[in-house]
C-alpha cells in the first residue's frame, strides 16, 4: 500500500514538475543500488506468495487429517458398537430366565450363535494408530487381542450343540 501511494506522488511529482534532470553520471553510480532494491522488493514478493502457499497445503493437511481420523473414529465407534450389541445378545442367550406360567423350557445353543466376529475396522485403526491418544491405542490394542481369543475359545466348541432344561415346580 505504501508503496502504490509512493509511486501515485512520484507520479504527480513529475507530471507537475516535468523530468529531473539529473547528469548521467550522478545516477549511473545509483544503478548497481535502484537494482538491488528492485530485487529485494521481487524476492519479498516471492517469499510472501510462497509462504502463502505452504500455509495453505499446510492448512489443508490439517484438515484432511482431521476428517480421516474422524471417519475412522466413526466407523471403530460403530464397529465396537455392533460387536457390544452382539456380545450383549450372547449373554442374555446364555443367561435365559424362564417365564412363570411355563412347566418345561428347553434351549439348544450352537457354536454359530456364539461367535464373536473381530470388525475390520479394528485392523485398519490398528495401521492408522498415529491418528489416536495414548488411552484409545491401549483400548484397540485390548480389542484387538481378546477378540480373536474368544474366537479361537468358541472354535473349540465348533462341533457341540448344548440342550439346556428347566423344568419349573408347581406351586
Amino acid at each position: 500500500m505504501a508503496a502504490l501511494l509512493l509511486a501515485a506522488t512520484l507520479v504527480v511529482w513529475l507530471g507537475i514538475s516535468g523530468p529531473i534532470r539529473v547528469s548521467y553520471e550522478v545516477v549511473k553510480d545509483f544503478q548497481p543500488l535502484m537494482a538491488a532494491m528492485i530485487a529485494l522488493a521481487a524476492g519479498t514478493l516471492a517469499y510472501w506468495g510462497a509462504m502463502a502457499k505452504v500455509n495453505l497445503d499446510r492448512a489443508e493437511f490439517d484438515r484432511r487429517r482431521k476428517s480421516e481420523q474422524l471417519g475412522l473414529l466413526l466407523r471403530l465407534r460403530a464397529a465396537v458398537d455392533r460387536v457390544s450389541e452382539e456380545a450383549g445378545a450372547k449373554v442374555k442367550l446364555l443367561t435365559f430366565q424362564p417365564s412363570y406360567d411355563a412347566t418345561k423350557i428347553s434351549i439348544t445353543i450352537i457354536p454359530e450363535q456364539l461367535k464373536i466376529a473381530v470388525p475390520d475396522e479394528l485392523t485398519e485403526a490398528w495401521t492408522r494408530l498415529d491418528l489416536f491418544s495414548e488411552v484409545s491405542i491401549t483400548q484397540i490394542e485390548t480389542l484387538r487381542r481378546l477378540l480373536p481369543m474368544l474366537q479361537n475359545e468358541m472354535e473349540k466348541f465348533a462341533a457341540e450343540k448344548w440342550t439346556v432344561e428347566w423344568v419349573l415346580p408347581r406351586f
